[in-house]
């Protein structure tokens, strides 16, 4: 299976300990595997199949694995390992900042969600629209604000952010169509098709990003426009 189709795509993510990490390009993925990060059954998200596989399986990728080395004696203690959430590089457990980029370990942090919980709370923001309108948005502005050094968790709520702004517009749009039209009856009725549609679509979208978030995927959301880039 090639992949030079797809080499300098930015569309490559990695699932650590249940996490998605990425995204990232071909060449930043094999730094990863070079140096331990990813392993052969990590499981990777590969845009040319557009499908969630093992490492394994893409033999351009694994032709930067490591090459196994001599295991220690059975009376020495492995090193206890962990890795960066920001940029996946392995650290000693004991280390406050990954020496890959930088960044605070998250094991230095009293308070950390994972991208999965991340994608969940912000998913499930938009099915809760149908119950909690407008109050359902300030999850995702929430989150981005507690985890605003996290690139992956701040585009996850930036997406769900831009959903819920949608649909106050198209909701906005909608009661303006009503007031106008209340002079002929046709008005009030589009002004209803609108909101039972926007009920349809928090439900059908919600669902299905929740799925999504379930098997660590990335979702993205409908007809949402882009307000914040």
């Amino acid at each position: 299976m090639s992949v030079s189709g797809s080499s300098t795509s930015r569309n490559w993510y990695w699932s650590q300990r249940g996490i998605t990490m990425g995204p990232v390009d071909f060449a930043e993925l094999r730094r990863l595997v070079s140096e331990g990060s990813v392993t052969a059954t990590s499981w990777i998200y590969n845009p040319v199949q557009s499908a969630w596989v093992q490492a394994s399986t893409v033999p351009e990728l694994m032709d930067a694995a490591p090459q196994p080395s001599v295991a220690p004696p059975p009376d020495a203690p492995l090193p206890s390992t962990v890795y960066c959430r920001f940029c996946g590089a392995a650290a000693s457990a004991n280390a406050s900042h990954c020496t890959a980029c930088g960044r605070p370990m998250g094991n230095a942090q009293g308070f950390v969600i994972d991208g999965k919980t991340a994608a969940i709370i912000c998913r499930a923001s938009v099915l809760a629209t149908v119950a909690l309108p407008v109050v359902a948005i300030f999850a995702p502005i929430i989150l981005w604000g507690i985890h605003s050094n996290d690139q992956a968790i701040v585009r996850e709520a930036r997406a769900a952010i831009n959903c819920h702004i949608t649909m106050l517009v198209v909701s906005l749009v909608a009661f303006l169509i009503g007031v106008v039209g209340l002079v002929v009856f046709i008005g009030p009725i589009i002004t209803g098709l609108i909101f039972i549609a926007l009920y349809v679509y928090a439900i059908v979208v919600g669902i299905r990003g929740l799925i999504a978030a379930s098997k660590n995927e990335p979702f993205e959301y409908p007809f949402s426009v882009r307000f914040i880039r």
